[in-house]
């Protein structure tokens, strides 16, 4: 058995050395035949190998895939939080074109300050201001922003002043309900449970009809508070305990946990008494 297939193998290549050995013009028509004999054979190989090579790359690839994906997280994280610091930035640049819209419109000489410091989570709620006396500032000037009456003066020295804030209860402020020529005295009610900063108006007349949302505006009664600054709104209307005044629940316009930029005024148009020289 093992002679025979020795003997066919040895025919085989000796049909393929003739074959080989012919001239073009008679081996052409051979070789043509064995290339199309081959073809799928050929086919088959070629397939295989590309998918092993495939499957070799995916692999290495696979390998690589968590410091790649390591990265393009991190490149995220880093750009998503330059997004961030662009659109705070944005959002502080309109915040204090406001603000100085409002110091150029205002017939009040005013003096823009920083707040660097805070303390409203106590029952004395104030901030700290950048600008003292060397700049105009005096005790009981009162305290603004675009969007309404923060506060006044409290304490001052050099380079910095301190402000009691309207949500504080030793803050005393004459106002009026708009379109309703009534008068009262607001303060502030304290640390709320939930964290609302809220104010009460006390001693208004029982007579006089007052919805919410009403507007509550400074009088101009007690010589601090220059007239017609926005206070807030009458959130809640109720009897006091004698029963002879009504008083209302008021939230202030200005959001007074998020200061970092207000005015000090330190001349009231028309009220030359109130000048105060500024020191650069």
């Amino acid at each position: 058995m093992r002679k025979r297939k020795y003997w066919l193998w040895l025919v085989l290549c000796a049909i393929l050395l003739v074959a080989l050995m012919l001239p073009n013009s008679f081996s052409r028509g051979t070789h043509n035949v064995a290339r199309e004999g081959m073809a799928p054979v050929q086919g088959l190989l070629a397939s295989a190998s590309f998918r092993v090579k495939s499957a070799y790359r995916a692999i290495r690839g696979w390998g690589g895939l968590p410091d790649e994906n390591k990265k393009l997280s991190e490149q995220v994280v880093m750009l998503q939080n330059r997004v961030n610091e662009l659109e705070s930035l944005a959002g502080e640049n309109t915040h204090l074109r406001q603000q100085l819209g409002f110091r150029g419109k205002s017939p009040n000489r005013m003096v823009a300050c920083e707040v660097i410091g805070r303390d409203i989570s106590g029952w004395w709620q104030t901030v700290r201001l950048a600008r003292g006396s060397r700049h105009g500032i005096q005790v009981n000037q009162a305290v603004v922003t675009a969007d309404g009456l923060v506060g006044r003066v409290s304490v001052v020295s050099p380079r910095t002043a301190d402000v009691l804030l309207i949500s504080d209860p030793s803050c005393l402020v004459h106002a009026e309900l708009e379109g309703r020529g009534s008068y009262g005295v607001l303060h502030g009610k304290g640390p709320s449970v939930n964290g609302d900063i809220l104010c009460r108006m006390d001693l208004i007349n029982k007579a006089m009809l007052i919805r919410e949302k009403t507007t509550v505006r400074t009088s101009g009664l007690g010589g601090i508070f220059p007239p017609d600054v926005l206070i807030g709104y009458v959130t809640h209307v109720d009897r006091d305990h004698s029963g002879l005044y009504q008083e209302a629940e008021v939230l202030p316009a200005v959001d007074l946990s998020e200061l970092n930029f207000v005015f000090v005024i330190v001349e009231v148009a028309g009220n030359p008494n109130l000048a105060v020289e500024e020191v650069p």
